[in-house]
């Protein structure tokens, strides 16, 4: 049985990577970031690039739109800007006047960049050029997940673990904590799924066990860990 503990709570693959680079480990930044981010992707990646592939981003246009779409939070002199549907248009169309951008693409844009918070445009302007590719390409999934909610999402396996016919021989558990898993989480699933296994499948001998992690006292701790093997891994 192999358990990758990025099921309960994970960083977009790609976003991963900026947010260690910036340091925006914390949680609150670090889905400041992504509230952002994502959307964005979409509409350039899903949306802009879909509809333009033969204009803006053609083989000549395609570094202007990028940058255009970078400069979009700010004016030339760096001052924050609040553009319009029909001014990110004018925008698109001084690099391709032949571009047809679709309507929700271009109030999405304005959308997203009006609602930007202080600490969001930050954000987007501390983005290296090279960080942009990170940004602008179709993501996956992202979710952050609170102590409780790993604990509840833990819980929810109990059914199906139960329903085996025989403990599995070996359980792998994943930690996907090189990149992916957000801070902190990934202490919290693993305590979870151990206690969650060996209430499951208790070994001969062994005492029972609190129902919630919260209640572990450290007999239950040292129970937890009896025939855990960690194998530290890296990229």
């Amino acid at each position: 049985l192999d358990i990758d503990l990025d099921y309960f709570a994970t960083y977009s693959p790609l976003l991963a990577y900026l947010i260690r680079k910036h340091s925006w480990t914390a949680q609150a930044v670090a889905e400041s970031f992504a509230a952002w981010a994502i959307p964005l992707s979409l509409l350039v990646a899903q949306g802009l690039e879909q509809a333009t592939k033969a204009t803006l981003f053609s083989d000549v246009c395609e570094q202007k739109t990028v940058q255009a779409v970078v400069r979009l939070p700010f004016t030339v002199d760096g001052q924050h800007a609040y553009p319009s549907p029909a001014g990110i248009l004018d925008t698109f169309r001084a690099i391709h006047p032949e571009c047809d951008i679709p309507e929700q693409v271009l109030s999405g844009l304005a959308q997203l960049i009006r609602a930007m918070s202080p600490q969001q445009r930050g954000q987007w302007a501390t983005l290296h050029a090279e960080d942009w590719w990170w940004v602008m390409q179709p993501q996956g999934p992202h979710h952050y997940s609170t102590p409780e909610e790993i604990s509840a999402a833990v819980r929810k396996l109990e059914p199906l673990l139960r329903s085996f016919p025989y403990p599995p021989s070996l359980v792998t558990i994943a930690r996907s904590m090189d990149m992916y898993m957000p801070e902190g989480a990934s202490d919290v699933a693993e305590w979870e799924v151990l206690l969650l296994l060996n209430r499951v499948w208790p070994r001969e001998g062994s005492h029972g066990l609190p129902d919630a992690l919260v209640d572990c006292q450290e007999e239950d701790i040292q129970q937890l860990l009896e025939k855990v093997t960690f194998f530290p891994t890296s990229r």
